[in-house]
């Protein structure tokens, strides 16, 4: 579209710039060209269609400059990423990318998003997991049976003693 636009910019710019032929003596053939738009006119027609021109071939160049740097951008996320597919990739990826985050970064954030969720969650569920009253043995994580701190040598109890203090608060 925006070559068959430049073409028709290109036609009348020719057109207009060949010169005017000159007034006749003939009244037919003066109304004639009265009815036709004037130097001035077809000169102001010409500079709005160059700017037209001007307009389109960067748009163009702007758009070719994009398809080449998505082209690029692709060969490197296969590159770094050739398990995954561009179709598979989701909106959170492109939304980057249309920021101007080259693709294979944008991925790898996304990626690293999820790797830092999934262990934080993992992270929960296991202090989750030790908080459990419901849980045989999380409180021997945390603190020490009478009979256990009787098993201990000397060097362990000086080792944890802070521990065997705390455990001494709940024992009954």
């Amino acid at each position: 579209m925006i070559e068959q636009e430049l073409e028709l910019c290109e036609v009348l710019s020719s057109q207009a710039q060949e010169p005017a032929e000159a007034a006749t003596d003939d009244p037919l053939l003066d109304d004639a060209a009265s009815e036709h738009p004037t130097t001035d006119d077809a000169s102001e027609e010409v500079e709005r269609l160059n700017a037209r021109v001007r307009e389109l071939e960067y748009e163009l160049e702007q758009r070719k400059a994009l398809a080449d740097r998505m082209m690029r951008e692709c060969e490197q996320f296969e590159l770094y990423f050739p398990e995954v597919s561009l179709r598979t990739l989701p909106d959170e990826v492109w939304t980057q990318v249309h920021a101007g985050v080259p693709l294979a970064a944008a991925y790898a954030l996304y990626e690293r998003g999820l790797c830092n969720k999934e262990r934080q969650a993992q992270t929960l569920a296991a202090r989750r997991e030790t908080q459990s009253a419901g849980l045989p043995g999380a409180a021997q994580s945390n603190y020490f049976s009478p009979s256990q701190v009787r098993a201990m040598s000397r060097q362990e109890v000086r080792d944890n003693y802070d521990r065997i203090f705390e455990s001494m608060r709940h024992w009954q």
